[in-house]
């Protein structure tokens, strides 16, 4: 306390601190830092570095956020101070990490030296972050636009290191309002707001990403497809090529997007010429007239199956039946109506050895599908779960879950 304010001897208090045991220094860095470095802010930084990094056991060692107000006004030193920090040990607090973040995103904006102020922050053109204009890139120097290229790479991989522990609300705010737009998708990624990044695009008019988002993402969230071809039906231009690219995806069954509202959604804009739709609208139509003509070959070789077991049917129970065994078969022999004939000496049962395990395979699933009759959430859940409600209800129909009890 003597040296600094009696003797006025800045340097000579830095390096007696220095020597002390870390709870001393953690204490009178925390009484004095801030006037220590606004002399010496070089040997201060090098000082809190060894303090807070891998030097000092992990027992005693301060937390780095405890230090941040003794940089007050030197953002340059404090980035310095974050970074060295964090690289030897990983931090606890989130405050750290999104306070390193902000430095990486704005540091470039602040001139190199003690001064926080600078000519920047008077800009008159650009956004507002805080008490602080971010200008336009024109308004950057070369030297400003490679440092903030080197630290907005710094800042993707503090986002996407597994051991920081950032707010990733407060760094999506960040991203946001100082315009870090790799990391403001990678955050929306991480946070699956899809539709964000595909509004994102479509204010910044960017078509690319606009469909490459909704091929990304659109099989999780079909409703990406809706959103973008809203937008391209919106458009004053034809846009025929991205109209034409989100057509030809949302067939995929996967995204399983009804014909219907594509057409809708089209034909709502008088100034959208009919050729943006007419190649998706005739491989609609030619894709229901093959599915129509599988229905009805596979209605036909149905009709042809059933009639074909109901007149065998009709003769087993009305016509005697010729049965023609080996020769080698001994009597006495057990006749089946399935035509198959065993020497009554191999019969354990009353069914027929090679027809009963098919049998037992069939009666235990109608069994099942009986048994199934009666669960309900199941088939609900089926239903919820399904891109083709329709194609479930048929089927539990088919299966006779749906049909209603015997009448008297």
């Amino acid at each position: 306390r003597i040296t600094i304010e009696d003797l006025d001897d800045a340097l000579d208090a830095i390096k007696y601190i220095a020597k002390l045991e870390p709870a001393l220094q953690s204490k009178f860095m925390v009484d004095y830092g801030k006037r220590l470095c606004d002399r010496h802010p070089a040997e201060v930084t090098r000082l809190l570095i060894n303090l807070c990094g891998r030097k000092v056991h992990r027992k005693v060692r301060p937390p780095a956020e405890q230090f941040v107000q003794i940089f007050l006004g030197k953002q340059r030193w404090l980035l310095e101070f974050l970074r060295d920090v964090v690289d030897q040990v990983p931090q606890e607090s989130p405050v750290v990490y999104n306070m390193l973040l902000e430095l990486y995103l704005t540091v470039h904006l602040y001139p190199k030296g003690n001064s926080a102020k600078g000519s920047t922050s008077r800009s008159r053109s650009g956004s507002r972050s805080g008490g602080m204009t971010i200008p336009d890139d024109k308004k950057l120097t070369k030297e400003q636009r490679q440092e903030r290229d080197q630290n907005h790479q710094r800042a993707m991989q503090l986002l996407k290191s597994q051991q920081a522990c950032y707010d990733v609300n407060q760094a999506l705010v960040a991203a946001k309002t100082l315009r870090f737009e790799k990391g403001m998708i990678y955050l929306y990624e991480k946070l699956r707001l899809f539709g964000e990044i595909l509004q994102f695009y479509m204010e910044t008019n960017n078509y690319k990403r606009v469909i490459r988002t909704c091929i990304n993402h659109g099989t999780s969230d079909p409703d990406l497809w809706v959103q973008a071809l809203k937008y391209f039906a919106e458009k004053p231009e034809p846009c025929e090529d991205e109209i034409a690219q989100i057509l030809d995806h949302v067939e995929d069954p996967k995204i399983n997007l009804a014909p219907l509202m594509v057409i809708q959604i089209l034909s709502a804009h008088e100034k959208k010429p009919f050729s943006v739709v007419k190649d998706y609208v005739i491989r609609i139509l030619e894709r229901e007239q093959d599915a129509r003509e599988q229905d009805e070959q596979a209605i036909k070789r149905f009709q042809e199956e059933t009639s074909q077991m109901r007149k065998e049917i009709e003769d087993l129970t009305t016509k005697p039946t010729t049965f023609m065994p080996s020769r080698d078969l001994m009597l006495p022999a057990v006749h089946f109506l399935c035509k198959h004939s065993y020497h009554e000496q191999v019969i354990g049962s009353r069914e027929c050895p090679k027809c009963a395990p098919d049998y037992r395979s069939v009666m235990e699933i109608k069994e099942q599908v009986k048994q199934s009759a009666s669960q309900h959430e199941q088939f609900f859940k089926m239903l919820e779960g399904s891109n083709d409600g329709f194609s479930v209800v048929a089927e539990y129909f088919g299966r006779g879950i749906l049909e209603l009890g015997d009448r008297d």
